[in-house]
């Protein structure tokens, strides 16, 4: 075993084949978020088929551990670029790349998607979101879509996969209660999902916590009314809040609302945003793409006839699929 940033690598067999060899070592990131896995490689496998990505230019915005990057490199990308906010994910996705094959075109960086992105206009023939934009904290999120768009070229795809649609009264239903239980707890015990979720600390109690640190005159009654008053802060955000009260006593006035998904404040990220799969059309269409793909996220009996009947279909789907083009 090779101990990679706190993960435990297994050492390999040359031999082993190299999509094999990317299952062992996702295998092995017990503490990691990732969508790839053994389960669910040939769904991705299929996005590769329908992003046409053999010997193409691809961006991958929220790469995470870098999985489905390094993937996209075995099966022939000619460059497979991963842009990831967690700092300590784009490590691991570099030592994983090193392990697999130093030479594998798969490249890396830490950024947030929601600022320009360091690339230039129309460098990539594909830019997958896939379970990103419902994470992303933007204020203006048809900008942020303007800019996913500038660095595909004429003729590139944007394929984005998620599965928060909200469109469907049940995913909302769903994901408010989510919302609700991430934001005010209390914590999943040992076995238990909120909707297959894990709670392991509530985002007021972190926010209550960085608002003691910050200030370490407040009493413990004026840190919690400053982390109930700081709903969807950053944590720069809380800090700044606490210093104020500090010496002003005055709090925000920012509380919890149901129905307005909560950001974590640490990583600050989106806990499931949703969409409205066919608003993301219409922002898609004003920026210059044809619409090819509408689907499920997961496939249903029946997929050729619901597919023809997208809004009945988006109804009742939890997740969609939309592929479009460049003009």
């Amino acid at each position: 075993m090779v101990e990679s940033g706190g993960v435990n690598v297994p050492s390999l067999p040359v031999s082993t084949h190299p999509i094999e060899r990317l299952c062992s070592l996702r295998d092995s990131l017990k503490d990691a978020w990732v969508t790839l896995d053994r389960e669910h490689l040939q769904f991705f496998e299929g996005i590769f088929e329908h992003i046409d990505g053999r010997d193409k230019a691809i961006l991958e915005v929220g790469s995470g551990f870098g999985l489905t990057c390094l993937l996209f490199a075995i099966l022939g990308a000619k460059e497979a670029h991963g842009i990831e906010l967690i700092d300590r994910a784009v490590k691991e996705a570099n030592r994983l790349r090193d392990t697999l094959n130093h030479d594998l075109p798969a490249f890396f960086t830490q950024h947030n998607a929601a600022e320009p992105l360091p690339f230039p206009d129309g460098r990539f023939d594909a830019l997958l979101l896939v379970e990103v934009i419902s994470h992303v904290v933007t204020a203006d999120f048809p900008g942020f879509m303007s800019e996913m768009s500038r660095v595909i070229k004429p003729g590139g795809v944007i394929y984005i996969s998620d599965g928060n649609n909200g469109y469907s009264p049940h995913r909302r239903k769903v994901n408010q209660e989510i919302w609700n239980r991430f934001e005010n707890g209390p914590l999943t015990a040992p076995g238990e999902t909120i909707h297959t979720h894990q709670v392991r600390k509530p985002y007021i109690d972190s926010r209550r916590e960085i608002a003691q640190a910050a200030a370490l005159l407040l009493t413990d009654e004026q840190s919690r009314q400053i982390a109930a008053n700081t709903f969807c802060y950053t944590a720069e955000q809380v800090q700044q809040a606490a210093v104020a009260y500090a010496k002003t006593g005055e709090l925000p006035q920012s509380r919890f609302a149901k129905g307005i998904c909560p950001i974590e404040p640490v990583t600050n990220m989106y806990i499931e945003k949703m969409f409205d799969p066919f608003a993301l059309c219409r922002l898609l269409k004003d920026n210059g793409f044809t619409i090819e793909l509408l689907t499920t996220r997961r496939a249903l009996p029946f997929q050729r006839i619901l597919d023809a009947l997208p809004h009945l279909t988006m109804l009742i789907s939890n997740g969609f699929v939309i592929m479009a083009r460049k003009v």
